[in-house]
């Protein structure tokens, strides 16, 4: 290659390479949050695989994880709205919590749960 192939073809990577970067950037700007949270009992202890629920009756969405071994919780890109959240553990009472959900404003929701049975 010529010195001046060499110019264009460096001057080509680094224009890819820019525009790579430009598009990363956009795509990281989202109009979703998220929400997470630890499930414990009234001692403190984690509650490992509870079952926990996000409905929001606007969209009809639903979604459902189940806890870590550390009895935390995640939802990730979920779309902003009001969401009624419920938490079902084997031996414990079901716990139901409405939270709203906001643009880029990440919500941590701590559960504690009581003994007793789910209906």
């Amino acid at each position: 290659m010529q010195p001046r192939s060499i110019r264009i073809g460096i001057s080509v990577i680094a224009a890819l390479l820019l525009a790579l970067l430009c598009t990363s950037r956009l795509q990281a700007q989202t109009n979703t949050t998220s929400l997470s949270g630890t499930v414990t009992d009234a001692t403190g202890a984690v509650i490992s695989e509870a079952t926990v629920t996000i409905s929001n009756q606007a969209s009809g969405s639903k979604l459902s994880r189940q806890t870590s071994s550390k009895g935390e919780f995640s939802f990730e890109q979920v779309q902003p709205g009001t969401y009624e959240v419920q938490v079902v553990a084997t031996g414990f009472a079901e716990q139901d919590e409405r939270v709203e959900l906001l643009v880029s404003t990440p919500v941590k929701l701590p559960f504690k749960l009581a003994i007793g049975t789910t209906e």
